[in-house]
């Protein structure tokens, strides 16, 4: 035997044995260590293709917190912290719901003693230039969340999900529009959200029908017979542009959405129900916006009152006309139960874009703008905007309930 072939032998013998052993490993850390890289969804967390994907399980006592890098530009020491966690998500309703309210907030603190031009001005650039789409979706949303307080229709909605599965709820929410008002506790969640409404549509009557009735008494004063500047349709195209863009959003009245104070402001709404609209409780105290009830609060009128265990006018009921209307309304508020409201998802986007809704007050705004159009005296303004601008608007709130 020659030396070439002793070693061709040796080196032939020491990969057999090594293939194995290697193969063996292999075998043996695939049967005993599952990839710890993926997960396997939860069958309780099923979500539709159009809703966000359920989040991945993270084992938080071996996940590494977020750090980052910060290098000192003079002596190049570098020091390793931990990053701030990203703030949470706002919830869509919330952020929709402050649109309505800030057009409230405007009816509440517009000059409504019309004393010069200037003043009528001045109202109808804070009460008309709202942008209807956004007024319409703030509205469902603020009465959504009103919905969503429902302990009955919280259990109904949390009942149905677990029982039937989030995927056949979402299904039914997406094959009609009123199938949530089927759900065990919606009629109590509909009183509330209604309740609301009922209250804050006698709120924008009662100012519209005031500002309305100053129309009739400004023709006897010679400033207000005095003939309208410039061309009435060119003031009803400015009002348009600026309605397209729409009102900022008041940031007293973000407050009363976010964090804790969500809570404060929905239970006030609901324990003052249809007797008293909560835009009309608010107190300014400087540059914010207080709830009755809390600290160091003063009302003007007769105490807030006490709060009731079923704060809701058993009389109201919704309009046939209506009900897919009050049908988004809910589905809005289980979305919401179900902490699926977090961002707009095709569900959500279709509930808040209501066509009755939408074109309720979008024909309020078209109603303005040919008012304007058609006027010519600076009397028949404040025709326009108690008219038009309020009372209108308050049909449009109220209306779903006969």
């Amino acid at each position: 035997m020659t030396l070439r072939t002793v070693f061709a032998s040796l080196l032939s013998g020491a990969c057999l044995m090594a293939f194995p052993a290697a193969y063996s490993t292999d075998t043996e850390q695939s049967g005993t260590q599952p990839d710890t890289t993926t997960t396997t969804p939860d069958s309780t967390a099923l979500r539709l293709p159009l809703f966000s994907a359920p989040q991945e399980t993270v084992n938080t006592s071996t996940a590494p917190e977020a750090l980052e890098t910060v290098v000192d530009p003079v002596t190049g020491e570098i020091t390793v912290v931990t990053a701030e966690p990203a703030p949470p998500r706002p919830d869509v309703l919330a952020e929709s719901a402050i649109a309505y309210g800030s057009y409230q907030n405007d009816v509440s603190t517009f000059k409504r003693d019309l004393e010069s031009t200037q003043d009528i001005e001045a109202a109808m650039t804070v009460l008309g230039t709202h942008n209807p789409e956004r007024l319409a979706a703030g509205w469902l949303s603020y009465s959504a969340l009103l919905a969503a307080q429902s302990d009955e229709f919280r259990e109904g909605v949390e009942d149905t999900a677990n029982y039937h599965g989030r995927e056949r709820l979402f299904r039914g929410m997406r094959n009609d529009p009123a199938y949530t008002l089927s759900l065990d506790g919606a009629d109590d969640a509909l009183a509330r959200a209604l309740a609301a409404s009922d209250a804050d549509a006698r709120r924008l009557d009662l100012v519209g029908e005031d500002i309305k009735d100053q129309a009739y008494s400004l023709q006897s004063l010679g400033w207000a017979r005095a003939p309208l500047s410039g061309r009435a349709a060119d003031h009803a195209q400015t009002l348009r542009n600026a309605a397209e863009i729409g009102r900022p959003l008041d940031l007293s009245i973000r407050t009363l959405f976010e964090g804790e104070e969500t809570t404060e402001t929905l239970t006030t709404a609901q324990r003052l129900g249809a007797r008293t609209s909560l835009w009309d409780q608010l107190q300014s105290t400087g540059s914010e916006l207080r709830l009755p009830g809390l600290p160091g609060l003063q009302l003007a009128s007769a105490p807030a009152p006490a709060p009731l265990p079923r704060p809701v006018d058993p009389n109201l009921e919704i309009s046939n006309a209506h009900r897919i209307t009050a049908g988004n309304i809910a589905t809005l508020a289980a979305l919401h139960i179900l902490d699926e409201t977090e961002e707009t998802t095709p569900y959500v986007s279709a509930a808040l874009n209501d066509r009755q809704t939408q074109g309720c007050f979008e024909q309020a705004q078209l109603n303005l703008l040919q008012c304007v159009s058609a006027s010519h005296n600076v009397f028949e303004r404040p025709f326009c905007i108690g008219v038009h601008a309020l009372k209108d608007i308050g049909e449009c709130v109220g209306e779903i309930t006969e």
